[in-house]
């Protein structure tokens, strides 16, 4: 048995892709006025996007797990798409708040909780973790770099 008792790498999408995929599963079932406190209001669409961008890093997982490079590639994806969803969201934002700023009547009411919903939240949260898991990796012998390149 080995001593290392460090976090394998491929720990990082699975536990990316198991939020995600609780995150878009809770989502989904507030949709359907489910009494479970989530702080978002129903979208059916936006909560199976989220289970989309699970799967994409729960598919790096086996990859990573045969030290497979190509597993990074699931990693790259599921961040941009994380990243574009929460771009999405921040223009939404933005425009809704435009809306509040001018008196808009439809926007009277407006407030900014009722926008952030979990594209927001994750993607943070996603952006934690990848800073942990990077830090953790480093770029010396066993690190972040080594993975990517491989034993050069």
């Amino acid at each position: 048995m080995s001593d290392n008792k460090e976090l394998p790498f491929w720990s990082f999408p699975l536990l990316l892709g198991m939020i995600y995929l609780i995150g878009g599963i809770l989502w989904f079932i507030v949709s359907f006025d489910a009494p479970i406190p989530f702080p978002a209001g129903p979208d059916p669409i936006g909560s199976l996007v989220l289970v989309v961008v699970s799967v994409v890093f729960l598919a790096g997982v086996g990859p990573l797990r045969r030290k497979d490079r190509q597993g990074f590639a699931y990693i790259a994806v599921g961040m941009f798409l994380a990243g574009v969803l929460f771009a999405l969201q921040l223009f939404i934002i933005a425009t809704n708040f435009l809306g509040w700023i001018l008196g808009f009547e439809d926007w009277l009411v407006w407030t900014l909780l009722s926008d952030v919903t979990p594209t927001v939240w994750l993607f943070l949260l996603a952006l934690f973790i990848f800073g942990i898991a990077r830090a953790i990796e480093g770029d010396g012998e066993r690190g972040f770099t080594k993975h990517l390149l491989g034993d050069t």
